[in-house]
């Protein structure tokens, strides 16, 4: 890429692949494996990276496919406060992200 070329802006996904590390990632599996017949909502603090997160999941939702859920991720990213939506499944013994966006994925067809 050229010097003077700007960087496309990350997306989403790469913002909070970039900013959450291991610590990060087992607090979302410790709340995605809790109370899975209600909301549960975990906060924590990342000394490491200085970052405070408030994470919220609705409750699992089962088919024939598998368990799924839903929720949010707030934090504060490039000096702003921003809340991610999610939704992972469960596949072979792990929560899986299926996507990671910066509004409800019902916003995405308006």
């Amino acid at each position: 890429m050229d010097p003077e070329t700007p960087a496309a802006p990350a997306t989403t996904v790469d913002l909070i692949g970039e900013v959450m590390d291991n610590f990060d990632r087992t607090m979302m599996e410790r709340m995605f494996n809790s109370d899975p017949e209600g909301e549960s909502t975990l906060r924590w603090s990342n000394s490491a990276s200085g970052h405070t997160y408030v994470a919220k999941a609705q409750p699992v939702l089962t088919d024939s496919d598998g368990s799924c859920r839903t929720g949010t991720v707030e934090t504060a990213l490039e000096g702003r406060d921003k809340t991610y939506y999610y939704a992972v499944c469960r596949r072979a013994g792990r929560w899986v992200y299926t996507h990671v966006l910066d509004r409800p994925l019902w916003l995405m067809t308006q």
